[in-house]
C-alpha cells in the first residue's frame, strides 16, 4: 500500500470517527437546549452528573430521532417531556428513596410520538404515592429493560396506541407494577412484578 493510500485511509477513518462521536450535554440546564439543537440520529451525553431540579422538554421534534444516553446520570426531580416526537432516554436513575419527587411521576410524558425508555431505575421515596413513568397520548412507546422500586404505579399507560412494556422489574410497588388504561394495541412482556404488603386498600403486585 502507498503512503498515499494509508494517508487517504487514515484520513477517511478520522472523519467516520468524527461523525460518530456523540455530542455532550455541559451541565442539567442545557440538556433540553442540547436535545432541540440535535441533527437526525445523533446521541446527546449526559456523563455522571447529578440534577437537583427537574428537566423539562417540550416541543422536541427531530426526524429520525434523538437520543439522550443518560447512563450514569442522576435525575433526583425526574424529567417532563410534553408534545415531542423521536426520543429514546437510555440509563438514567430518576427519582430518590429519601424523599419525594415533587411531580407524581419521575418521568411524565405526553403527547410524546415514537418514544423509548430503556435501561433506566426509578425510585420513589417514603410518601407512599409516587410513581415511575406515566405517559399519556402517545403514539409508538417504549419502556423496557428498566428497575422500578417503592411506587405506587410503576409505569402508567393512558390512552397510548402502539406501545410496548418489556422486561422490566417492578418491587415494592404499591398498587400498580403496570397499570393501562383507554390504550390500544400494546404489547406487555416479560415483566417482573413482585411485592406482598398492603397499604390500606391497595392491592399490591
Amino acid at each position: 500500500m502507498t503512503a498515499f493510500n494509508k494517508m487517504r485511509r487514515a484520513l477517511i477513518f478520522i472523519a467516520f470517527a468524527f461523525l460518530a462521536m456523540p455530542a455532550a450535554a455541559t451541565s442539567c440546564s442545557t440538556i433540553a437546549a442540547d436535545l432541540l439543537d440535535a441533527l437526525p440520529g445523533d446521541t446527546i451525553e449526559t456523563g455522571p452528573i447529578t440534577c437537583p431540579s427537574r428537566i423539562i422538554i417540550n416541543r422536541l421534534a427531530v426526524p429520525g430521532g434523538v437520543t439522550l444516553d443518560a447512563s450514569g446520570a442522576t435525575f433526583n426531580q425526574g424529567i417532563t417531556v410534553a408534545n415531542s416526537s423521536g426520543l429514546t432516554i437510555r440509563g438514567g436513575t430518576y427519582g430518590m428513596l429519601a424523599a419525594d419527587t415533587v411531580a407524581t411521576y419521575a418521568i411524565q410524558a405526553s403527547g410524546v410520538t415514537d418514544f423509548s425508555v430503556a435501561g433506566a431505575r426509578f425510585f420513589a421515596g417514603p410518601g407512599g404515592n409516587r410513581g415511575g413513568v406515566q405517559i399519556r397520548n402517545g403514539l409508538r412507546v417504549t419502556v423496557r429493560d428498566s428497575y422500578f422500586e417503592a411506587h405506587r404505579t410503576g409505569l402508567s399507560l393512558y390512552e397510548v396506541t402502539d406501545a410496548l412494556a418489556a422486561r422490566n422489574v417492578f418491587r415494592k410497588a404499591t398498587s400498580d407494577g403496570i397499570n393501562v388504561v383507554g390504550s390500544h394495541r400494546f404489547i406487555i412482556a416479560a415483566n417482573d412484578c413482585h411485592w406482598t404488603a398492603r397499604v390500606g386498600q391497595a392491592h399490591p403486585d
